[in-house]
């Protein structure tokens, strides 16, 4: 989980000083370090509570939904970890993030115009004023802090562009088709029953379920009276649509592989594998729009892949150090409450657009 965005948040209403801790540290303490750059708690801290007010809503649906006293200390991501812990973590990811790239930036001549820093600060500005002075506190914001902050994710944007400037951005039409099929699954291994205990088909009912998907075949390719999908529908099948490409990797072998051998009009195939029957044909030898977003996925693969690697690379016993025992300060208690654009016609306070991207 990564945080590139930043959009400033209005919260909505007075917040209790004793709920919240951000307005309680020193904003000054060195929180991480690298090289010679020392980071201030302040910039950590107030993307952490960024982020906190930004999950705010998210989490307090699920403590009020599953009755969780202190969600922030449960495994609400599925990380293994607190969702404090892992917001926190990916916040100190990003910090580290921003500040390798900010001590990098002469390697590829990037530098922010007057016009850039102008940005900067009036959009810092903007979300000062947005917010009350309790909703403030609480972030632990100020304008040099808020400004630093959109420095810094400036930098990031614009580093990015600089160090993927020159991947190759060719990709072939054979390599970015996407062929488009028709696919009925039909589950022959374990399901659920009504009870919702997990049971094993019989080999009697495997054998029925094959017989019926082998009636099915047949009848497909003769019942000039039906359309596939209505067919489908009387055998209480559902047809789905989807695509695929001649890299797909997640697709199961055989079902790929029966895939790859058939062509556009011809009839539908049954498919047995170990845990389910597949019924599928190839509706079209390229699906137009899959294609396109293929051919632009398979950039940004690259993109990112060139991005990480640089990245990575400045990382390596870079001397990155977390005081631990500093960072340890931002804790999650309670709630922020945030507002929308929606809610500007009612009079509630509204956050304000800060991206200078």
């Amino acid at each position: 989980m990564k945080f590139k965005s930043m959009r400033a948040i209005a919260l909505a209403g007075v917040l209790a000083a004793s709920a919240l801790t951000g307005c309680g540290i020193n904003k000054d303490a060195t929180v991480a370090v690298l090289g010679n750059q020392e980071i201030k708690l302040g910039v950590a801290n107030f993307y952490a509570r960024y982020q906190q007010a930004s999950f705010s809503d998210y989490i307090s649906y699920y403590a009020s939904y599953y009755q969780y006293e202190d969600p922030w200390h449960e495994d609400l991501m599925s990380s293994g970890d607190t969702t404090e812990n892992s917001i926190k973590s990916s916040v100190m990811e990003t910090v580290h993030e921003w500040y390798t790239l900010k001590a990098h930036m002469d390697e590829y001549k990037v530098a922010l115009t007057d016009e850039q820093e102008e940005k900067i600060k009036k959009a810092a500005t903007d979300f000062m004023e947005a917010n009350s002075e309790e909703a403030l506190a609480e972030l632990g914001a100020t304008q040099e802090i808020v400004e630093e902050v959109l420095r810094l994710n400036t930098i990031q944007h614009m580093m990015r562009e600089a160090i993927i400037a020159d991947v190759d951005t060719n990709v072939s039409d054979a390599e970015a088709n996407m062929r488009a099929y028709s696919i009925i699954t039909i589950p022959i291994g374990t399901h659920y029953e009504a009870d919702g205990s997990q049971k094993e088909y019989t080999d009697d009912e495997v054998q029925q379920m094959t017989a019926k998907a082998k009636e099915f075949v047949a009848r497909a390719k003769s019942a000039d009276d039906k359309t596939y999908e209505d067919l489908a529908k009387e055998y209480e099948y559902t047809a789905s649509a989807a695509t695929y490409d001649a890299d797909n990797d997640t697709l199961d072998a055989q079902l790929k592989e029966a895939l790859d051998g058939l062509k556009a009009g011809e009839d539908a195939t049954l498919v047995t594998t170990d845990a389910n029957l597949y019924i599928v044909k190839i509706t079209a030898e390229t699906d137009k729009e899959a294609t396109e977003n293929n051919r632009k996925s398979i950039i940004s693969d690259r993109q990112d892949k060139k991005y990480n690697e640089v990245l990575s690379k400045w990382q390596e016993d870079d001397g990155w150090e977390i005081k631990e025992k500093v960072w340890s300060k931002v804790v999650f208690d309670d709630f922020f409450s945030t507002s929308t654009e929606e809610d500007t016609e009612n009079g509630t306070e509204v956050g304000t657009e800060t991206s200078t991207q």
